[in-house]
């Protein structure tokens, strides 16, 4: 697993200020970190900006890593098929569960404070696959995977402000929001 390819390539697919980050179109890989953690899904630059957050599917867990890739800490969570992750604050992250179209908002230590199940509809499969925060105006971005690829945004209270099919690619993974 390329823990800082992905990194990079989020940073760089990320950016919509380009007058102030120009992007490259030439990668440069850094490092490979092998990784003690099996099915990672969605990477999440933690708030503090020298850590990340990350889910596994295969064993339902939610990890928080430094840089090296190293689990700082780690806790389970009561669903299945995680993933993707955001970070809301300094104290909350948000994880989707694919399969049943849910979003869960926890605390840094891994305490669930809401969940919500989205009004989405498709294959278990096929569903919500990246998230993202957009802190200025409050609202969550998603992509679904496919059957259909979807882009939409929530409120706080994850009602569907807008929602637009998608179709430029064959499926999505995953989404990010730079301000």
């Amino acid at each position: 697993l390329i823990l800082f390819f992905s990194l990079i390539i989020s940073h760089s697919k990320c950016n919509i200020n380009q007058e102030n980050s120009p992007q490259s179109n030439k990668l440069l890989l850094i490092k490979i970190t092998k990784l003690q953690i099996s099915e990672l899904s969605g990477l999440a630059l933690a708030f503090d900006q020298k850590h990340l957050w990350s889910v596994s599917d295969d064993d339902r867990t939610v990890y928080f890593l430094d840089m090296n890739g190293k689990i700082v800490k780690s806790f389970k969570l009561d669903g299945e098929d995680l993933d993707g992750n955001t970070v809301i604050d300094d104290l909350k992250i948000a994880v989707i569960l694919e399969r049943t179209r849910e979003v869960i908002i926890l605390d840094t230590s891994g305490k669930e404070i809401n969940r919500a199940k989205l009004d989405l509809n498709g294959k278990l499969n096929s569903g919500i696959e990246g998230i993202c925060f957009n802190t200025s105006k409050n609202q969550f971005y998603f992509v679904n995977e496919k059957e259909p690829g979807l882009f939409f945004n929530t409120n706080l209270h994850f009602d569907i402000i807008s929602k637009k099919e998608i179709t430029f690619a064959k499926d999505y993974s995953d989404i990010c929001y730079v301000a």
